[in-house]
């Protein structure tokens, strides 16, 4: 029975002195083990895009607003990530190019919709956006003025329309500028 007992204590110590790798579960988590995503990406003003909650965006931005939230990783380069952030407070989605240096403050953010999603019984107006893999940023954007009859009914003759597009680019610095500035 002793000797029972003996065997059965070796047993249990030996099992609990197995060596464990732990450099797996203490490795420090990088940027790019964020969701990311695939560029080239488009939207549109009004378009809900997925919010990445279980990201924890915070560990690597220590100075992100609470209205901000994380759509996704864009690219990470040399001296900068290029990060989607989403503001879900506003009517409507508003999309931002944000970019972060290695130590985790914001170097720019950037508002990827060039003109606002609104709609009178005078106004509308469009916009949209295409990241591509470089990170050049091109927005359009259409409005329209006019004026309506007492019916409602738009006066044709009154349309006032517009239509822009606009040329982005991330520097190496993380700066985000306008194409020919």
């Amino acid at each position: 029975m002793k000797q029972t007992i003996i065997v059965l204590a070796f047993l249990l110590t030996a099992c609990n002195s197995v060596p464990v790798d732990k450099s797996k579960s203490t490795t420090k988590p990088t940027i790019n083990n964020l969701t990311q995503v695939k560029l080239p990406f488009s939207s549109i003003c009004g378009a809900s895009l997925t919010v990445f909650d279980e990201d924890s965006i915070q560990l690597f931005i220590s100075d992100i607003p609470d209205n901000l939230r994380f759509g996704g990783l864009l690219k990470s380069a040399e001296n900068y990530s290029a990060i989607l952030l989403l503001d879900t407070y506003a009517d409507y989605q508003i999309h931002y190019l944000t970019t972060v240096n290695k130590q985790g403050k914001i170097i720019e953010t950037f508002d990827l919709f060039s003109y606002g999603c609104s709609e009178d019984e005078f106004f509308w107006g469009k916009t949209n956006y295409t990241i591509e893999k470089d990170l050049r940023i091109l927005q359009t954007d259409t409005s329209a003025t006019y004026k309506r009859t007492e019916s409602g009914e738009v006066i044709k003759e009154s349309i006032v329309s517009s239509s822009h597009r606009h040329e982005y680019y991330v520097d190496a610095n993380g700066k985000i500028k306008k194409y020919g500035t």
